[in-house]
């Protein structure tokens, strides 16, 4: 059987859409296989900033205990013990660099314990709401707290599982007195969204309180929130005080920065036994959120 010139002609096109057809599909699977490895590269190394942020929290806090130790030996009276600054130090765990800074409780959000215009100018500064929709839950703070038992002790929970958490948060060594909250229960607050609730859920701390944060130890986007602070005198807490955030900054490799704050009670820090009271998920460095 002899094919005509049009016959071989529309076989050639044939041929020529099936080959382009492949190329199209082989690029796809290329792709989505170029995907699928940066994704799991990636939570590969959220896992490694995980837990290597859980030991150099309780490094750094056992390491500034040791000098505060060494401040107050040299120190004729409490005032002059240096309270007014963060304590910083820098680590190299094989290839990763970390960078640490401890901020005391005073420099952060409180759990409410009811109404406060603190917590409107952070929700409308920090959380992106306009004022009024800021004072509007704020009012329902007190309401909410009071007909929700959301507060209770913690001792040294992993928060990667659900089960961390409620463990953690439902009793333990610190005992329902202990003033530790659990930060997701802002979610059940009426206009508390998922997406304002991702911008403040790093700058809140979980502990009950209703003092407006310390801008001079405060993070960077709680110290441009409540700026005019800064003037007032330093409150000389991150000696004293009993919980603290140690924020990480992990370099691996230089090829990716990873951001983790992690919440201690530094009791027992001298000892390398600082309890987590909450273990923040990392994030990208150059992609999180302003709280």
């Amino acid at each position: 059987m002899r094919f005509t010139k049009r016959q071989s002609g529309m076989a050639l096109a044939l041929v020529l859409w099936m080959l382009t057809a492949l190329s199209v599909l082989a690029a796809g699977l290329v792709a989505m296989s170029r995907e699928g490895t940066g994704s799991i590269d990636a939570k590969i190394t959220s896992a490694k900033a995980f837990y290597l942020g859980k030991g150099a929290a309780r490094l750094v806090m056992m390491d500034r205990a040791h000098q505060q130790s060494g401040e107050w030996v040299g120190a004729s009276t409490t005032e002059d013990v240096k309270s007014d600054t963060i304590y910083t130090a820098s680590y190299q765990f094989g290839d990763v660099a970390v960078i640490a800074r401890v901020f005391p409780s005073s420099g952060f959000m409180l759990m409410p314990t009811g109404a406060s215009e603190s917590w409107v100018t952070f929700l409308s500064r920090v959380g992106g709401l306009d004022v009024a929709s800021a004072a509007q839950v704020v009012d329902r703070f007190e309401s909410y707290f009071e007909d929700n038992d959301v507060a209770g002790g913690v001792t040294a929970p992993d928060t990667s599982t659900f089960g961390g958490y409620v463990s953690a948060y439902s009793g333990g060594e610190l005992g329902a007195g202990g003033g530790v909250s659990y930060v997701e229960t802002l979610l059940g607050v009426e206009g508390v969204t998922r997406e304002v609730y991702e911008r403040i859920r790093r700058s809140v701390a979980p502990v009950a309180g209703s003092a407006t944060p310390d801008p001079a130890f405060a993070p960077p986007e709680l110290k441009a929130a409540f700026q005019e602070g800064l003037e007032a005198p330093l409150a000389k807490q991150n000696v004293n005080t009993r919980y603290f955030c140690v924020e990480l900054l992990m370099n691996f490799g230089g090829v990716e920065q990873m951001s983790q704050r992690v919440w201690v009670d530094g009791r027992g820090a001298e000892r390398g036994q600082s309890k987590l009271v909450r273990v923040g998920r990392p994030v990208l460095a150059n992609s999180a959120q302003a709280g």
